[in-house]
């Protein structure tokens, strides 16, 4: 017999209970390097198909071709961890892992092979668990419902795992839909890092893991809080790391000498935008006060937002007119 929690951080004891009681749908799991994130979902994989006797699995990646070395890899570490090894059939080609006794499966999939992915198909039960690996390589959140749509059928019972490094923008799709999943009442999130394992397990990672963190601790901070704690520093796909929030007073934004105005044009999933923009020269700033966002707007439409931007009154109870500004 092993124990299942032995191989599980103290970080993730409560998330493995909840998991095994159905406690919620979506488990949205992410961290840095060396978080054991990955080596969490794979056993409960196993776990979930030989607890419930109708479940198969389905492991995502978003290329094919990364997935015999990186998640094919960690499910067959999760079967032999446990002790499974003589009770389940391993294949490469099609790519998938049988539990003997019952038939169930645990199959992999490409997402750049849509064919393949829409025929899976089990002899017993449904694809009941499904997990999404690196979740920031796929298209977005609307590739997600996509691919989930195509396998969540037949069952009443899922459970679906999202795992991924969070990317260094807050304006990535999974930064943003991370928020959203923490108001979920069906959705479980969790942070971890290898200060995690570090804690409870160091044996894990090996003294030259943690020496190289400690290092990059010590001489740039900023960069091992996104590596290793991967938190959100906005410098992943960011042009510029000096940028400041600020709040502006009308009067402020009517005393620039200096005004710029632009338009990026976008149609959809890129948006077109406006920007009204004071430059100041000599300190070398320019501060961004109106801004438009827009997705599937005709250019008589977007044309009809700029207009309304530059008509505005000089000061406080005065006429709004249109300002004939260059764009």
């Amino acid at each position: 017999m092993v124990d299942a929690s032995s191989l599980v951080i103290p970080a993730f004891h409560d998330v493995l209970g909840d998991v095994m009681a159905h406690g919620h749908t979506h488990y949205w799991l992410h961290g840095g390097r060396g978080s054991t994130k990955s080596s969490f979902i794979s056993l409960c994989v196993v776990l979930l198909v030989l607890m419930h006797p109708e479940a198969n699995a389905v492991v995502v990646r978003r290329f094919s071709n990364t997935l015999r070395d990186s998640v094919f890899l960690q499910m067959t570490w999760a079967i032999a961890a446990l002790g499974l090894d003589a009770w389940f059939r391993a294949r490469i080609s099609p790519m998938e892992l049988t539990y003997l006794p019952t038939g169930q499966r645990i199959v992999f999939c490409g997402v750049d092979d849509p064919l393949k992915l829409k025929g899976v198909k089990f002899s017993r039960g449904y694809a009941a668990v499904i997990w999404f690996e690196e979740l920031d390589q796929f298209d977005g959140i609307d590739a997600m419902r996509s691919i989930l749509n195509s396998l969540r059928r037949g069952g009443e019972d899922f459970w679906i795992f999202y795992s991924y490094n969070p990317p260094r923008t807050l304006w990535s799709w999974v930064n943003r839909e991370k928020l959203e999943r923490e108001r979920r009442a069906d959705t479980l999130v969790r942070q971890s890092s290898y200060l995690d394992v570090v804690e409870s397990h160091p044996e894990w990672l090996g003294g030259p893991f943690v020496e190289e963190a400690e290092y990059l601790r010590e001489v740039d901070e900023r960069a091992w809080r996104s590596e290793y704690l991967r938190e959100v520093t906005g410098t992943g796909g960011s042009v510029f790391n000096n940028v400041v929030s600020m709040r502006l007073s009308d009067a402020a934004c009517r005393g620039f000498s200096r005004t710029r105005c632009g338009v990026g044009w976008g149609w959809f999933p890129d948006p077109w935008r406006f920007v009204r923009c004071g430059w100041e020269p000599g300190e070398r700033r320019l501060t961004i006060f109106g801004e438009l966002s827009a997705n599937r707007k005709t250019p008589s439409e977007t044309a009809a937002m700029v207009v309304s931007a530059l008509t505005y009154a000089d000061e406080p109870g005065e006429d709004p007119y249109l300002h004939d500004e260059l764009i």
